[in-house]
């Protein structure tokens, strides 16, 4: 059973192509999406196996990061079919700031009776290796070109429940920086969806 309806696995390409890096599972109905500093919640998430999925860009140097991040629930289907399906996305409300550089979305249960201390050591020594790492409480990313305030969507299935989370790193354009990054993020999304 799909929790999204049928009518959106149509043939309409999207602008991006997203890299399936792992899976992780949820105990709780609460996701957290934290930078160390504050987090901010996701209600009525679906329980289960959700799957972690990247964009990503290659900076001035050659390397690898993250223009968006994506968690999509296995009832949504295969997880590389959000590259070739149109997901409802809508506006959470919540904009995450981050002054870190890097970002967490974890099950708010695994915190429940473990400090969030050995969460944090876990999640600095897999972001010195990797710029993004899913670990078996969630997942960590470096957040684009570092800080800023990033736009939570989400896509909701029947009965109201998450089942699709997308914070887009390209979409803060408060600096130079952000507007730079930005402009090459549309750009080569833009060439994605033509070729």
């Amino acid at each position: 059973m799909h929790l999204v309806s049928h009518d959106l696995y149509s043939a309409i390409r999207t602008t991006r192509r997203l890299v399936h890096v792992s899976s992780l599972v949820t105990h709780s109905y609460r996701l957290v999406i934290s930078d160390k500093l504050d987090n901010e919640r996701i209600e009525n998430a679906r329980t289960g196996a959700w799957h972690v999925l990247v964009e990503r860009v290659i900076d001035e140097a050659y390397s690898p990061i993250a223009a968006l991040i994506l968690l999509n629930h296995r009832l949504i289907g295969d997880p590389i079919a959000v590259n070739s399906i149109k997901l409802p996305w809508t506006d959470s409300g919540i904009t995450k700031t981050v002054d870190i550089g890097s970002i967490a979305i974890f099950d708010e249960e695994h915190f429940e009776h473990a400090p969030i201390e050995a969460f944090h050591l876990a999640w600095d020594a897999a972001l010195a290796k990797e710029r993004v790492k899913v670990m078996d409480v969630g997942v960590v990313c470096k957040t684009g070109i570092g800080d800023g305030a990033y736009r939570v969507d989400t896509v909701a299935g029947e009965g109201g429940w998450v089942v699709g989370i997308q914070i887009d790193f390209a979409s803060d354009t408060s600096d130079e920086w952000g507007k730079q990054f930005t402009k090459q993020v549309a750009e080569r999304r833009g060439a994605s969806a033509r070729a």
